[in-house]
């Protein structure tokens, strides 16, 4: 339902949160039926959703803050598998060898929806 009115009203989000003003910490579960929002006061946050795939070949979904930065995403990933972001070079799937690696201080916006390949230098 929240995905229809945002489309009326012109927003393209890939994802989003949902959270109520009684709760602002936690996010709702999009999966909830929508009268449990009966006149309630809901806010609205953009995600950025990419697919990460780690040196050891395993690929996992990633949601995070448009705002926060690819480093500040990716290192405590990384760091929870065993390998630092420093000793990494993380491209996007099919990109040649030739073209330059993820700028690691934009923000996740600019690899919404991408596929990332994480390797060592």
């Amino acid at each position: 339902m929240v995905g229809r009115l945002l489309e009326k009203r012109g927003f393209k989000y890939t994802s989003f949160d949902i959270f109520s003003t009684e709760n602002a910490e936690k996010p709702l579960d999009l999966s909830d039926d929508s009268t449990t929002l009966a006149c309630a006061e809901v806010r609205v946050e953009p995600r950025v959703l990419f697919r990460l795939e780690l040196p050891s070949k395993k690929s996992i979904g990633v949601k995070a803050k448009p705002a926060k930065l690819v480093k500040d995403v990716l290192g405590p990933i990384l760091n929870q598998y065993g390998w630092e972001l420093d000793a990494m070079v993380v491209k996007r799937e099919g990109d040649s060898l030739n073209q330059k690696p993820v700028e690691l201080f934009n923000t996740v916006a600019s690899i919404d929806n991408s596929r990332l390949v994480v390797q060592p230098r």
